[in-house]
């Protein structure tokens, strides 16, 4: 892997001799000078990821202080280290080639986190950054819409472009989650929220080849995990679909597993060894489910939705 920055014009000296101005047209420019800075800023909106998992694509992978190339290298990385990154930002220039692949770009992820040890414990400082195309997502998980007419949209906000209408049912593949703007559910009465799903493929096609997009964004209100609670019969052959259709987790609400006898335990064995075979995570069976306000998840038979706060409660019965 190798990088490089830009080159860009030499800065221009100041004269020797300077007119006094007035402290208001100082005033004033120093104004202009800060609308300036921040019209640069929101002109590339970098949303925050929440915890994406990464993973370099090559040898020698930077990390720098900053996004530049020009910032004091802070570690090179091997093929498949894995990261935390919590958001994308915009910065200097670069140029690099990895994995048989060359790429130039201004897009750094912003790294919270380098083989499972934060970056304040490695490098004293609390992020660190590195060139987006050197990494690839290093995980996935797969949810479904919940209803007919969820939007998809190119921005985690309301207002942003809608670029397709999904059916109910769509598999989504999802990376991540990102906090945006508010929404509540196109798919029912759910918790009002504010985080997104960042999504790369539907129904198995990814979003650049489908839509031209490197994301989509969905609300996480009208997207849900599998909640099974048909009888236990049938619990291994739908966790068995859920893994072919490439979803990672589901709720197993219902009951008649190991807690009757001999038949139960067996079934609740061919279940989790179709959740292995698959690398499906389980919650359950014979459980509540699982609820978070925060987010509008409410995957319980519970009548109602807990109000979002700071308390965390785990039960077991």
């Amino acid at each position: 892997m190798s990088s490089s920055p830009f080159r860009s014009s030499p800065a221009v000296a100041a004269p020797a001799r300077v007119r006094r101005y007035g402290l208001v047209p100082l005033l004033a420019l120093a104004m202009i000078a800060i609308l300036v800075l921040s019209g640069a800023s929101t002109a590339f909106p970098s949303p925050a990821l929440g915890t994406t998992p990464l993973a370099t694509r090559c040898d020698g992978v930077s990390l720098r202080g900053k996004p530049s190339t020009a910032s004091k290298l802070l570690r090179a990385l091997p093929a498949g280290a894995t990261v935390v990154a919590v958001a994308r930002v915009s910065g200097a220039s670069w140029a690099a080639t990895c994995a048989g692949m060359t790429a130039r770009g201004t897009s750094w992820w912003k790294i919270t986190a380098v083989n499972g040890r934060t970056a304040a414990s490695l490098f004293g400082v609390p992020v660190v950054y590195g060139a987006t195309s050197l990494f690839r997502w290093a995980s996935s998980s797969a949810v479904v819409t919940a209803c007919k007419g969820v939007p998809a949209r190119t921005g985690a906000n309301v207002t942003s472009t809608l670029r397709v209408t999904l059916p109910a049912g769509s598999r989504l593949t999802t990376v991540g989650t990102v906090k945006g703007g508010n929404w509540r559910s196109t798919c029912g009465p759910t918790t009002p929220g504010s985080a997104w799903n960042l999504v790369t493929a539907v129904n198995g096609t990814s979003v650049k080849a489908r839509y031209g997009v490197l994301f989509l964004y969905v609300a996480h209100g009208d997207v849900r995990t599998p909640v099974i609670a048909t009888p236990a019969p049938t619990a291994p052959g739908l966790v068995e679909e859920c893994g072919r259709a490439g979803i990672k987790a589901a709720v197993v609400i219902s009951a008649g597993f190991g807690e009757i006898g001999a038949a139960g335990t067996a079934l609740e064995q061919a279940m989790l060894a179709n959740a292995r075979r698959y690398n499906i995570r389980l919650l359950g069976p014979n459980c509540l489910g699982i609820m978070r306000p925060s987010s509008g998840l409410n995957a319980t038979f519970a009548r109602g939705t807990a109000r979002a706060g700071s308390l965390g409660l785990i039960s077991q019965s």
